[in-house]
């Protein structure tokens, strides 16, 4: 589903049960600027890319994802990453260039919230 120009998707209720068994859901290069919560609610979900979208916002349904490895969000609007992050205890790739700003100088991350995975995390394209 990636470069499709999607500006939205939708996972609730019977689309949520059909993908129970997905692993990889590949997002990038659309015109996303929102995710829906229960995309992290995927119970086999273990690779995410959702870089390259107008993401400003995650939702703190992120930390359902507790079998979510790798995490590409580079290239988005984002300012933050939910303190949910940290129940993401499967998580060892996290890629957020060119995504997280604060006044136009990156800012990082909540090293806290991901200090708490218990692999550790490594930052980066």
């Amino acid at each position: 589903m990636s470069e499709n120009k999607l500006s939205a998707v939708d996972c609730g209720g019977d689309a949520l049960r059909a993908m129970s068994h997905v692993t990889r859901v590949d997002l990038h290069s659309n015109e996303l600027s929102s995710v829906p919560p229960a995309l992290f609610e995927l119970p086999a979900l273990r690779q995410l890319s959702l870089h390259s979208n107008r993401l400003e916002v995650l939702p703190d349904t992120l930390g359902r994802a507790t079998r979510l490895e790798w995490l590409t969000l580079n290239a988005n609007a984002l300012t933050v990453l939910p303190e949910s992050i940290g129940e993401c205890s499967s998580l060892v790739r996290l890629g957020v260039v060119r995504s997280i700003f604060w006044g136009g100088e990156e800012r990082g991350t909540q090293q806290g919230s991901i200090g708490e995975c218990s692999s550790p995390v490594r930052l980066g394209a």
